[in-house]
């Protein structure tokens, strides 16, 4: 699951990444919001797992719920 996640994860931030280019904040934020609206709808089920991952019992771990979502930090870095 976790693998699942990481791989999801690196695609929706590659799929984000490409926003960057564009140089107006305001476009940049709305391709970006598009980008990623777009990649909810068309991997329905790898969003719902990486935004509501299924419980885990008492006693174990979620290692997936411990994964930085990398492409937070580098697009809020380039939209400051």
């Amino acid at each position: 699951m976790t693998a699942i996640i990481q791989q999801d994860s690196r695609s929706l931030r590659e799929n984000l990444l490409e926003c960057m280019k564009v140089e107006d904040p305001i476009e940049r934020l709305e391709q970006m919001a598009q980008h990623y609206a777009v990649w909810g709808v068309t991997h329905p089920n790898h969003f719902r797992l990486m935004h509501d991952p299924p419980r885990w019992p008492r006693g174990k771990t979620n290692s997936a719920a411990a994964i930085p979502a990398p492409w937070k930090k580098e697009c809020s870095m380039h939209c400051a």
